[in-house]
């Protein structure tokens, strides 16, 4: 895949798996995926400072004002580009450690079930 906007995406049409490669690709063009940034450790900390970076837009907000920019019109569209760093980050260090993110999801998701079982009053804990 290049640079140029040869394919479009959509998350109802495209797998993890064709984003990692895009990134890969990305940032292999740029001489990134072999730079002392592209490790484990170095990733890890890259999503703690992008994920506070997108907790800045909710710092001094209400609830009530953080549940209006559900509406992508009241949101200042510097939210979806601080999250999908977070998005992006996350990929490249699953991609760096070999994590089958939808395997691993599965995974845990079931131990969640097992840990969190719904009851037949409004879903809550037991």
């Amino acid at each position: 895949m290049s640079d140029k906007k040869e394919t479009t995406f959509s998350d109802d049409k495209t797998t993890l798996s064709d984003v990692q490669t895009f990134l890969y690709e990305f940032n292999k063009k740029r001489g990134w995926h072999k730079g002392a940034g592209m490790n484990p450790k170095n990733l890890a900390s890259a999503i703690s400072v992008e994920a506070s970076e997108l907790q800045e837009h909710f710092q001094w907000i209400s609830t009530d004002e953080a549940e209006e920019l559900k509406d992508a019109k009241n949101r200042d569209k510097q939210i979806d580009y601080e999250l999908v760093d977070v998005v992006i980050y996350c990929l490249i260090c699953a991609r760096s450690l070999n994590i089958d993110l939808a395997k691993t999801l599965q995974e845990k998701m079931e131990i969640n079930k097992n840990r969190f079982k719904v009851t037949k009053r409004d879903g809550k804990k037991e």
